[in-house]
């Protein structure tokens, strides 16, 4: 699906809203890991259970840069790009352990 296609799509964009709410929650938990982990790990197990697993939400690790700038210009600094990927590698990591667990289960 092209990226004009996407824009059109009324699901994709009520999904895109709940992704960028959900990045707002965990923006909100930084400073409490517990009820953080506690987040992720719903989202991991969400997704995992509709077979929207690791590799994808890889996918969503390396494009984001790209999207910071597009979206934030400079205001996207390296500090907050970092800042952004360590999230997401946190995120990315809850979610591969909630696939390995669901495989085994």
């Amino acid at each position: 699906m092209d990226a004009a296609t996407l824009r059109k799509d009324r699901t994709m964009y009520s999904h895109s809203l709940t992704v960028m709410y959900s990045f707002a929650s965990l923006v909100d938990n930084l400073d409490d890991a517990d009820q953080l982990a506690l987040l992720v790990q719903k989202i991991a197990h969400n997704h995992v259970a509709r077979d929207v697993g690791f590799k994808y939400f890889e996918q969503l690790a390396a494009m984001f840069p790209k999207f910071l700038d597009a979206r934030a210009g400079s205001n996207a600094t390296p500090f907050i790009k970092q800042s952004w990927s360590k999230l997401l590698g946190v995120m990315n990591s809850l979610v591969k352990a909630e696939e390995e667990r669901q495989k085994n289960t």
